[in-house]
Protein backbone atom coordinates (compact mmCIF):
# COMPACT_ATOMS: atom_id res chain seq x y z
CA UNK A 1 0.00 0.00 0.00
CA UNK A 2 1.51 3.34 -0.98
CA UNK A 3 2.00 6.20 0.22
CA UNK A 4 -0.97 8.55 0.86
CA UNK A 5 -0.54 12.53 2.49
CA UNK A 6 -3.38 14.88 4.11
CA UNK A 7 -1.98 18.37 4.54
CA UNK A 8 -4.41 19.94 6.96
CA UNK A 9 -4.38 23.86 7.11
CA UNK A 10 -2.47 25.30 9.95
CA UNK A 11 -4.85 26.54 12.87
CA UNK A 12 -3.37 29.47 14.86
CA UNK A 13 -3.38 26.77 18.02
CA UNK A 14 -0.67 25.91 20.03
CA UNK A 15 1.57 22.75 21.81
CA UNK A 16 6.55 20.95 25.39
CA UNK A 17 9.78 21.09 26.51
CA UNK A 18 11.72 22.57 29.99
CA UNK A 19 14.30 24.55 27.76
CA UNK A 20 17.34 22.48 28.07
CA UNK A 21 19.93 20.29 26.54
CA UNK A 22 21.63 17.76 28.64
CA UNK A 23 25.31 16.56 27.22
CA UNK A 24 25.03 13.60 25.13
CA UNK A 25 26.32 10.44 26.33
CA UNK A 26 27.95 7.87 23.46
CA UNK A 27 27.22 4.44 23.54
CA UNK A 28 30.43 2.31 22.77
CA UNK A 29 28.72 -0.59 20.75
CA UNK A 30 27.10 1.94 18.54
CA UNK A 31 29.69 2.34 15.48
CA UNK A 32 29.52 5.66 13.48
CA UNK A 33 28.91 5.45 9.64
CA UNK A 34 31.27 7.43 7.11
CA UNK A 35 28.72 9.28 4.97
CA UNK A 36 30.58 7.80 1.94
CA UNK A 37 30.05 4.03 2.79
CA UNK A 38 25.98 4.87 1.46
CA UNK A 39 24.84 4.71 -1.96
CA UNK A 40 24.28 8.76 -2.13
CA UNK A 41 23.90 11.48 -4.21
CA UNK A 42 26.37 14.38 -2.99
CA UNK A 43 25.00 17.99 -3.56
CA UNK A 44 26.38 21.23 -3.04
CA UNK A 45 23.92 24.06 -1.92
CA UNK A 46 23.99 27.60 -1.15
CA UNK A 47 20.75 28.05 0.42
CA UNK A 48 18.50 31.23 1.09
CA UNK A 49 17.60 31.59 4.33
CA UNK A 50 13.54 32.20 5.13
CA UNK A 51 13.70 35.76 6.53
CA UNK A 52 11.79 35.86 10.02
CA UNK A 53 8.76 38.00 10.81
CA UNK A 54 9.11 40.25 14.44
CA UNK A 55 7.17 37.38 15.78
CA UNK A 56 9.09 35.05 14.98
CA UNK A 57 7.12 33.34 12.77
CA UNK A 58 8.25 32.78 8.64
CA UNK A 59 6.11 33.46 5.92
CA UNK A 60 5.76 31.29 2.54
CA UNK A 61 6.00 33.07 -0.63
CA UNK A 62 3.70 29.92 -2.59
CA UNK A 63 0.54 29.40 -1.95
CA UNK A 64 -0.20 25.94 -0.05
CA UNK A 65 -2.87 23.68 -0.93
CA UNK A 66 -4.72 22.62 1.98
CA UNK A 67 -5.49 18.81 1.15
CA UNK A 68 -3.42 16.85 -1.02
CA UNK A 69 -5.52 13.60 -2.38
CA UNK A 70 -4.05 10.55 -1.77
CA UNK A 71 -2.17 8.30 -4.02
CA UNK A 72 -2.84 4.81 -5.36
CA UNK A 73 -1.75 1.86 -3.47
CA UNK A 74 1.18 -0.02 -5.20
CA UNK A 75 1.71 -3.41 -5.17
CA UNK A 76 3.52 -5.09 -2.34
CA UNK A 77 7.44 -6.09 -3.06
CA UNK A 78 7.05 -10.22 -3.91
CA UNK A 79 10.27 -10.77 -1.39
CA UNK A 80 10.10 -10.54 2.45
CA UNK A 81 13.58 -9.71 2.34
CA UNK A 82 14.71 -6.64 3.70
CA UNK A 83 16.98 -5.68 0.63
CA UNK A 84 14.15 -6.90 -1.77
CA UNK A 85 11.85 -4.65 0.28
CA UNK A 86 14.86 -1.78 0.04
CA UNK A 87 14.66 -1.82 -3.82
CA UNK A 88 10.73 -2.07 -4.44
CA UNK A 89 10.57 1.23 -1.85
CA UNK A 90 12.67 2.82 -4.15
CA UNK A 91 14.26 5.34 -1.32
CA UNK A 92 16.53 8.07 -2.50
CA UNK A 93 19.28 9.19 0.10
CA UNK A 94 20.71 12.39 -0.48
CA UNK A 95 23.69 14.33 1.03
CA UNK A 96 23.57 18.24 0.72
CA UNK A 97 26.70 19.95 1.76
CA UNK A 98 26.08 23.46 2.94
CA UNK A 99 27.95 26.12 3.90
CA UNK A 100 27.78 24.90 8.22
CA UNK A 101 26.20 22.13 8.05
CA UNK A 102 25.99 18.83 5.82
CA UNK A 103 22.09 17.91 5.11
CA UNK A 104 21.11 13.76 5.02
CA UNK A 105 17.80 14.28 3.42
CA UNK A 106 16.29 10.20 2.71
CA UNK A 107 13.21 10.70 0.04
CA UNK A 108 10.46 8.39 0.13
CA UNK A 109 8.37 8.26 -3.05
CA UNK A 110 4.48 8.53 -2.82
CA UNK A 111 4.35 4.83 -4.26
CA UNK A 112 6.69 3.24 -1.80
CA UNK A 113 5.26 0.15 -0.40
CA UNK A 114 6.19 1.04 3.16
CA UNK A 115 4.91 2.47 6.21
CA UNK A 116 5.51 5.11 9.10
CA UNK A 117 5.26 4.22 12.62
CA UNK A 118 6.25 5.11 16.16
CA UNK A 119 8.51 3.26 18.38
CA UNK A 120 9.13 4.23 22.31
CA UNK A 121 11.12 2.87 24.52
CA UNK A 122 10.08 1.84 28.26
CA UNK A 123 13.36 4.26 29.20
CA UNK A 124 15.42 5.27 26.52
CA UNK A 125 17.55 3.85 24.32
CA UNK A 126 19.98 4.54 21.27
CA UNK A 127 17.89 5.76 17.82
CA UNK A 128 19.00 1.99 15.83
CA UNK A 129 18.26 -0.25 19.03
CA UNK A 130 14.65 1.82 18.62
CA UNK A 131 14.20 1.41 14.66
CA UNK A 132 15.37 -2.32 15.53
CA UNK A 133 12.23 -3.09 17.26
CA UNK A 134 9.96 -2.66 14.42
CA UNK A 135 10.27 -6.13 11.88
CA UNK A 136 12.03 -4.97 9.06
CA UNK A 137 13.18 -1.39 9.46
CA UNK A 138 14.38 0.44 6.27
CA UNK A 139 14.99 3.73 8.41
CA UNK A 140 14.19 6.13 11.73
CA UNK A 141 14.87 8.88 12.42
CA UNK A 142 14.69 10.71 16.37
CA UNK A 143 11.33 12.35 16.54
CA UNK A 144 9.56 13.89 20.12
CA UNK A 145 10.84 15.41 23.02
CA UNK A 146 11.64 13.98 26.07
CA UNK A 147 12.81 14.60 29.85
CA UNK A 148 15.78 13.51 30.70
CA UNK A 149 15.70 13.55 34.41
CA UNK A 150 12.71 10.87 34.53
CA UNK A 151 12.40 9.49 30.88
CA UNK A 152 8.71 10.77 30.14
CA UNK A 153 7.96 11.54 26.60
CA UNK A 154 7.07 15.58 27.06
CA UNK A 155 4.83 15.38 23.28
CA UNK A 156 1.67 13.37 22.89
CA UNK A 157 2.68 9.96 21.38
CA UNK A 158 0.21 7.23 19.86
CA UNK A 159 0.74 3.56 18.40
CA UNK A 160 -1.38 1.59 16.72
CA UNK A 161 -4.30 4.09 18.15
CA UNK A 162 -3.67 3.92 21.71
CA UNK A 163 -2.42 6.90 23.58
CA UNK A 164 1.42 5.83 25.03
CA UNK A 165 2.98 9.05 25.79
CA UNK A 166 1.43 11.66 27.43
CA UNK A 167 2.98 15.05 28.94
CA UNK A 168 0.32 15.80 31.48
CA UNK A 169 1.60 12.54 33.46
CA UNK A 170 4.82 14.49 33.67
CA UNK A 171 4.87 16.20 37.05
CA UNK A 172 8.20 17.91 36.13
CA UNK A 173 6.70 19.64 33.16
CA UNK A 174 3.19 20.33 35.18
CA UNK A 175 4.57 21.97 37.74
CA UNK A 176 7.22 24.00 36.60
CA UNK A 177 6.26 27.37 37.52
CA UNK A 178 8.35 29.09 33.85
CA UNK A 179 6.15 26.64 31.75
CA UNK A 180 2.39 27.75 33.17
CA UNK A 181 1.81 30.83 31.22
CA UNK A 182 2.74 28.58 28.27
CA UNK A 183 1.28 25.28 29.45
CA UNK A 184 -1.61 25.59 26.98
CA UNK A 185 -0.09 26.14 24.04
CA UNK A 186 2.97 23.35 25.05
CA UNK A 187 0.44 20.48 25.27
CA UNK A 188 -1.13 21.52 21.41
CA UNK A 189 2.25 21.39 19.81
CA UNK A 190 2.12 19.80 16.35
CA UNK A 191 2.83 16.44 15.70
CA UNK A 192 3.26 13.96 12.73
CA UNK A 193 0.12 12.01 12.49
CA UNK A 194 -0.95 8.53 10.41
CA UNK A 195 -4.66 8.05 9.78
CA UNK A 196 -6.00 4.59 8.64
CA UNK A 197 -8.75 6.12 6.40
CA UNK A 198 -11.71 4.14 4.28
CA UNK A 199 -11.98 3.88 0.87
CA UNK A 200 -14.66 6.70 -0.42
CA UNK A 201 -12.39 9.58 1.27
CA UNK A 202 -10.60 9.32 -1.46
CA UNK A 203 -10.47 11.98 -4.11
CA UNK A 204 -12.91 11.46 -7.27
CA UNK A 205 -10.38 11.70 -9.83
CA UNK A 206 -8.35 8.92 -8.06
CA UNK A 207 -11.44 6.86 -7.33
CA UNK A 208 -12.15 4.87 -4.03
CA UNK A 209 -8.52 4.19 -2.24
CA UNK A 210 -8.58 2.89 1.49
CA UNK A 211 -5.58 2.84 3.32
CA UNK A 212 -2.37 5.21 5.00
CA UNK A 213 -2.68 9.27 4.95
CA UNK A 214 -0.06 11.42 6.78
CA UNK A 215 -0.19 14.47 8.07
CA UNK A 216 1.23 17.65 9.81
CA UNK A 217 -0.73 19.38 11.96
CA UNK A 218 -1.65 20.43 16.30
CA UNK A 219 -2.34 18.10 18.71
CA UNK A 220 -5.85 19.37 19.23
CA UNK A 221 -6.79 19.36 15.73
CA UNK A 222 -9.93 17.27 14.40
CA UNK A 223 -9.07 13.76 12.95
CA UNK A 224 -10.43 13.80 9.08
CA UNK A 225 -13.88 12.20 8.98
CA UNK A 226 -14.05 8.71 7.99
CA UNK A 227 -10.50 8.22 9.38
CA UNK A 228 -9.05 6.90 12.57
CA UNK A 229 -5.63 7.55 13.99
CA UNK A 230 -3.18 5.03 13.62
CA UNK A 231 0.32 6.23 15.03
CA UNK A 232 1.27 10.49 16.20
CA UNK A 233 4.21 11.62 17.41
CA UNK A 234 5.11 15.26 19.17
CA UNK A 235 7.84 17.53 17.91
CA UNK A 236 7.43 21.23 17.09
CA UNK A 237 7.66 23.97 15.60
CA UNK A 238 6.01 23.58 11.93
CA UNK A 239 8.49 24.44 10.09
CA UNK A 240 6.30 24.80 7.18
CA UNK A 241 3.76 26.25 5.60
CA UNK A 242 5.15 28.89 7.92
CA UNK A 243 7.03 28.73 11.36
CA UNK A 244 5.02 28.05 14.21
CA UNK A 245 7.24 29.04 17.01
CA UNK A 246 5.26 31.43 18.93
CA UNK A 247 2.15 29.54 18.60
CA UNK A 248 3.44 26.65 19.92
CA UNK A 249 5.24 28.16 23.17
CA UNK A 250 9.52 27.46 21.89
CA UNK A 251 9.56 31.93 20.95
CA UNK A 252 8.07 34.47 23.22
CA UNK A 253 8.96 38.09 23.05
CA UNK A 254 7.21 41.44 25.19
CA UNK A 255 7.97 44.97 25.12
CA UNK A 256 9.93 43.73 22.07
CA UNK A 257 12.62 41.27 24.32
CA UNK A 258 13.08 37.44 23.49
CA UNK A 259 11.68 35.94 26.78
CA UNK A 260 11.53 32.50 25.57
CA UNK A 261 13.65 30.72 23.12
CA UNK A 262 13.51 27.06 24.58
CA UNK A 263 15.41 25.43 21.35
CA UNK A 264 17.64 28.27 20.22
CA UNK A 265 15.57 29.29 17.05
CA UNK A 266 17.95 31.66 15.18
CA UNK A 267 20.71 29.68 16.51
CA UNK A 268 22.79 26.96 13.96
CA UNK A 269 22.13 23.65 15.91
CA UNK A 270 22.01 20.05 14.48
CA UNK A 271 18.44 19.07 14.10
CA UNK A 272 15.65 16.68 13.05
CA UNK A 273 12.95 17.00 11.04
CA UNK A 274 10.10 15.27 9.08
CA UNK A 275 8.32 16.79 5.95
CA UNK A 276 5.56 16.48 3.26
CA UNK A 277 5.67 17.39 -0.59
CA UNK A 278 3.25 18.09 -2.95
CA UNK A 279 4.01 15.42 -4.88
CA UNK A 280 3.08 12.68 -2.05
CA UNK A 281 6.46 12.40 -1.05
CA UNK A 282 8.20 12.06 2.59
CA UNK A 283 11.37 13.56 3.41
CA UNK A 284 13.38 12.95 6.23
CA UNK A 285 16.01 15.51 7.22
CA UNK A 286 18.98 15.06 9.35
CA UNK A 287 21.08 18.46 9.76
CA UNK A 288 24.89 17.40 10.87
CA UNK A 289 27.27 19.58 12.22
CA UNK A 290 30.54 20.01 10.53
CA UNK A 291 33.60 18.57 12.07
CA UNK A 292 35.91 21.38 13.79
CA UNK A 293 38.77 21.95 12.15
CA UNK A 294 41.94 20.27 13.08
CA UNK A 295 44.65 22.11 15.70
CA UNK A 296 47.56 23.54 14.38
CA UNK A 297 50.62 21.20 13.49
CA UNK A 298 53.64 21.34 15.56
CA UNK A 299 56.47 23.66 15.00
CA UNK A 300 59.14 22.59 11.74
CA UNK A 301 61.74 23.38 14.44
CA UNK A 302 60.31 22.14 17.33
CA UNK A 303 58.22 18.73 16.85
CA UNK A 304 57.87 18.29 20.22
CA UNK A 305 56.61 21.54 20.98
CA UNK A 306 53.15 23.61 19.23
CA UNK A 307 52.84 26.15 17.59
CA UNK A 308 52.25 29.47 19.28
CA UNK A 309 48.68 29.84 17.84
CA UNK A 310 45.76 28.80 19.90
CA UNK A 311 43.90 26.13 18.80
CA UNK A 312 40.72 27.01 16.68
CA UNK A 313 37.45 27.38 19.29
CA UNK A 314 34.70 25.16 17.57
CA UNK A 315 32.20 28.06 15.72
CA UNK A 316 28.74 27.71 15.41
CA UNK A 317 27.68 24.84 13.10
CA UNK A 318 24.51 23.38 11.61
CA UNK A 319 21.10 25.62 10.56
CA UNK A 320 19.03 28.01 12.63
CA UNK A 321 14.85 26.68 12.22
CA UNK A 322 14.23 29.45 9.62
CA UNK A 323 17.15 28.29 7.36
CA UNK A 324 15.98 24.48 8.49
CA UNK A 325 12.39 25.62 6.56
CA UNK A 326 14.15 27.25 3.47
CA UNK A 327 15.92 24.22 2.80
CA UNK A 328 13.10 21.88 2.88
CA UNK A 329 11.15 24.26 1.13
CA UNK A 330 13.31 24.42 -1.96
CA UNK A 331 12.97 20.32 -1.40
CA UNK A 332 9.35 20.66 -2.66
CA UNK A 333 8.13 20.58 0.91
CA UNK A 334 4.74 22.18 1.99
CA UNK A 335 4.44 21.05 5.09
CA UNK A 336 7.44 20.36 7.40
CA UNK A 337 8.08 19.19 11.52
CA UNK A 338 10.71 20.12 13.35
CA UNK A 339 11.76 17.23 15.53
CA UNK A 340 13.92 17.16 18.84
CA UNK A 341 17.55 18.14 17.77
CA UNK A 342 21.03 18.76 19.60
CA UNK A 343 22.23 15.90 20.73
CA UNK A 344 19.12 13.90 20.02
CA UNK A 345 19.74 14.28 15.97
CA UNK A 346 20.50 10.75 14.36
CA UNK A 347 18.92 9.04 11.34
CA UNK A 348 19.08 5.01 10.61
CA UNK A 349 19.15 3.75 7.57
CA UNK A 350 19.75 0.04 6.28
CA UNK A 351 20.43 -0.15 2.64
CA UNK A 352 19.76 -2.67 0.50
CA UNK A 353 23.29 -5.50 0.33
CA UNK A 354 24.93 -2.87 2.89
CA UNK A 355 24.97 -2.99 6.39
CA UNK A 356 22.93 -0.92 8.13
CA UNK A 357 24.80 2.78 9.49
CA UNK A 358 23.76 5.80 11.74
CA UNK A 359 24.13 9.55 11.16
CA UNK A 360 24.10 11.64 13.89
CA UNK A 361 23.88 15.43 13.98
CA UNK A 362 25.49 16.89 17.35
CA UNK A 363 29.47 17.72 18.04
CA UNK A 364 30.88 17.99 21.50
CA UNK A 365 33.76 20.34 22.06
CA UNK A 366 35.83 17.71 20.88
CA UNK A 367 34.99 17.58 17.80
CA UNK A 368 32.97 14.49 18.48
CA UNK A 369 29.41 13.27 17.30
CA UNK A 370 27.47 12.62 20.37
CA UNK A 371 25.22 9.61 20.33
CA UNK A 372 22.46 9.92 22.73
CA UNK A 373 19.61 7.86 24.04
CA UNK A 374 15.96 8.69 22.70
CA UNK A 375 12.19 8.36 23.55
CA UNK A 376 10.93 7.94 19.93
CA UNK A 377 11.27 7.53 16.98
CA UNK A 378 9.74 7.59 13.30
CA UNK A 379 10.28 4.14 11.52
CA UNK A 380 9.95 3.72 7.99
CA UNK A 381 8.89 -0.31 7.60
CA UNK A 382 7.88 -2.90 4.64
CA UNK A 383 4.04 -2.33 4.44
Amino acid sequence: MGLAIALQACQPMLGWDLGWEPTGSRSPNEAIAPPEKLPVEVISLKLRPLELSPDGSAPVTAPTPTQIPPMPAPLRPASGNQAANLQAANLQYQVFELATSTVHLLRIPPQSPVKLTIALATDLAPVPDLARTVPGAIAAINAGFFDPNNAHSMNFITQNGIKTGDPTQNQRLMQNAGIQPYLTQVLNRSEFRRYRCEADLASPALGKIAGDRYAITFHNALIPAGCTLSDAVGGGPQLLPRLTATEEAFWAEAQGQVVRDAIGLKRPNARSAIALTSQGEILLALVAQKPWPAPPAPSPLWPSRPTSAQPPKPTPSGLSLPELAAFLREQGAVQALNLDGGSSSALYYAPPNLAPQTLYGKRDEQGQVIQRSVKSVIVVSPQ
